[in-house]
């Protein structure tokens, strides 16, 4: 009988021991990590949460003191926010083996809209949001809209109104320039004819064609006036030569 050994069976032999070899390891590895866990609890910290607790965004993404983190970021998983419109969007970032941070971005809430004896509040995409009386401070209430209903989560205009645009653009500069806003009016649902109240004084600003010069002139005029005046402001015709402030006891 010949004793030479075929160098393919050789071969053979070295990847079957090889992939033995990595089978080992990675069930000791794995093993290693299902024993971490049950020794140890997740060390679970939630960012950019305000509307909803701690509690409630950890169920929304099922991550608890005990969850195998390991096993979870292996799953695919999809996190179904129909239930919490105030949430934009949730990221998971891994520190450790039991160690996540859970970063949750909420939607921010642009106006105020009556409806029904509540509110409808509208975010910076023109979706409503949630339907309430609880509102937040320095968010402008829009009076001047007429609608037949609405839908939590849709949006509430389409985009050949202008309505939803101006709303934006004024609620946008009005953060810019550090206003606090009462309401925003809407004569009729014209986008061409808003006016504005900032404490007791109402300003006509027209469309929101160079709005930003607007609340400029708007801004100027406003810092020259003594506290608690009461009175009108036209900003419609940016090109006259004075914008002026109108007391209401003025003849």
């Amino acid at each position: 009988m010949s004793n030479v050994i075929s160098m393919e069976k050789v071969r053979k032999r070295n990847n079957k021991s090889g992939k033995f070899v990595l089978l080992i390891i990675c069930l000791v590895f794995i093993a290693v990590i299902f024993a971490f866990q049950l020794i140890n609890v997740n060390i679970i910290t939630v960012i950019g949460n305000k509307i909803y607790s701690e509690e409630i965004i950890k169920n929304v993404v099922g991550i608890h003191e005990k969850t195998n983190l390991f096993v979870y970021k292996l799953a695919s998983k999809d996190f179904v926010l129909e239930e919490y419109p105030y949430i934009e969007n949730i990221d998971i970032k891994y520190h450790s083996f039991n160690n996540v941070d859970i970063v949750v971005t909420e939607k921010s809430i642009i106006s105020y809209i009556p409806y029904m004896g509540k509110y409808l509040c509208l975010s910076k995409d023109g979706t409503v949001i949630d339907y309430t009386n609880d509102l937040q401070k320095n968010i402008p209430i829009v009076h001047g809209l007429s609608f037949d209903h609405f839908v939590i989560g849709d949006k509430l205009f389409n985009d050949e109104t202008g309505i939803f645009k101006a709303i934006l653009e004024t609620s946008l500069k009005m953060k810019k320039f550090d206003f606090k806003i009462d309401y925003i009016d809407f004569n009729y649902n014209d986008p061409e004819q808003i006016v504005i109240k900032i404490d007791k004084i109402s300003i006509s600003i027209g469309n929101i064609i160079n709005i930003n010069r607007k609340f400029e002139l708007l801004k100027e005029l406003i810092t020259k006036l003594p506290e608690g005046a009461e009175g009108t402001i036209d900003l419609t015709d940016i090109n006259k030569k004075n914008i002026i402030f109108t007391p209401y006891n003025s003849k």
